[in-house]
């Protein structure tokens, strides 16, 4: 009899710790890598001058840890080429770069496989021209804060597919001149947009 209890008892656990397994559709928690393209639009405006915008596609890679289900720390690198909506075929192609550093909630749970997701972050943005000649590179750059959500679609727990959509806002403060930079004094203010489409690795 005893023998028998205790069979099954852990036939029991075997049982549950199955479909606790079959039930994890999705994962949050521990390490995060995610590859991504974007669309990206950067609107300047200097003062009460009329602003001036620029849109392109790039690449984006992002890196974080989640602490459980809910809560990541997530740090965002994204690269992009630009170029003026207004200036026609002769306009000069710009890079424009982002790097945030914040954190993200999740939600839904485990047994889900579509888990929405809200974000906010400091970032650091920069716009400069790709010249051969270094010494005639011209680049601006300043810090803002952004603010975006999106969705990930789990194809397993460890893989999803993730699209997300940021904004951000802030002021260019820096300009650098070949190797010799100063501060800019006039209020030029930054407001962008990226539209990211990629994968999540949760390893």
């Amino acid at each position: 009899m005893k023998r028998t209890l205790i069979a099954s008892a852990l036939f029991a656990g075997t049982m549950l710790s199955a479909g606790s397994l079959d039930a994890q559709v999705s994962k949050n928690s521990g390490f995060l890598l995610n590859l991504h393209v974007a669309g990206n639009t950067i609107e300047t405006t200097l003062e009460d001058m009329e602003s001036d915008r620029e849109s392109g596609g790039g690449l984006g890679l992002g890196i974080g840890y989640g602490f459980g289900e809910t809560f990541a720390l997530v740090i965002n690198l994204d690269a992009a080429s630009v170029r003026s909506d207004e200036e026609g075929e002769d306009a000069e192609d710009l890079a424009l770069a982002h790097f945030d550093i914040g954190g993200r909630l999740n939600f839904g749970s485990t047994e889900s496989a579509l888990r929405p997701y809200v974000n906010a972050a400091f970032s650091g943005v920069a716009e400069g021209t790709t010249s051969e000649n270094e010494d005639e590179n011209v680049t601006i750059s300043g810090a803002g804060f952004t603010v975006g959500g999106g969705l990930q679609y789990f194809f397993s727990p460890r893989l999803a597919l993730d699209a997300g959509l940021q904004g951000s806002f802030g002021k260019f403060t820096e300009i650098q001149v070949g190797d010799q930079s100063a501060d800019i004094d006039d209020d030029v203010k930054f407001t962008t947009a990226r539209l990211q489409l990629g994968v999540s690795f949760h390893p």
